[in-house]
């Protein structure tokens, strides 16, 4: 009977140590899976990650663009405003003229010159003609500055708007 009895304890034993270790299998699996998805998940992180760094350069690059093509506008719109200048210095040169203040605009027409250099190294195409103004400009000066009157700037203010009017399109 003894004996019996240990045989039952050793078989119950058994089955509980059988038993337990299927509850860790099973545990053990769901921990394997946990592991699995988090190692996916990881995967997926680090792909987004290089991704991103993609993204991040990529926007780097168009705000380096975006930048130069700003920087490009604005100086074009200042040597545009340096001709303008150069206009409206004409303008008031010949108003003065008008006024018999001759010998002012021969001095005002002839400080417009520096602006319509300039302006013709920053309009390549128009050149030849801005800097085909400058004997005029000097004649009417030296015109107005002998007290005569034979003469208008309509000529160069028409030459200067035409290249204001074709750099407008």
């Amino acid at each position: 009977m003894f004996l019996r009895m240990l045989l039952i304890c050793v078989f119950t034993l058994f089955c509980w140590q059988i038993y337990q270790t299927q509850q860790n299998n099973r545990q053990l699996k769901n921990d394997i899976g946990l592991v699995k998805v988090s190692l996916q998940e990881s995967q997926q992180l680090q792909s987004l990650g290089i991704s991103l760094d993609t993204i991040k350069d990529y926007i780097a690059q168009l705000k380096t663009k975006q930048k130069k093509s700003f920087d490009a506008t604005i100086t074009v719109t200042k040597n545009e405003l340096v001709l303008y200048k150069a206009y409206y210095c004409i303008n008031l040169a010949e108003n003065l003229a008008q006024q018999e203040k001759r010998t002012q605009a021969a001095e005002k027409i002839l400080s417009c010159k520096d602006g319509i250099w300039k302006s013709s190294d920053n309009f390549p195409k128009s050149q030849a003609i801005l800097r085909g103004l400058m004997a005029p400009i000097d004649g009417l000066a030296q015109q107005w500055k002998n007290n005569k009157q034979d003469k208008t700037s309509l000529e160069i203010k028409q030459k200067i708007g035409s290249i204001l009017t074709s750099l407008g399109k």
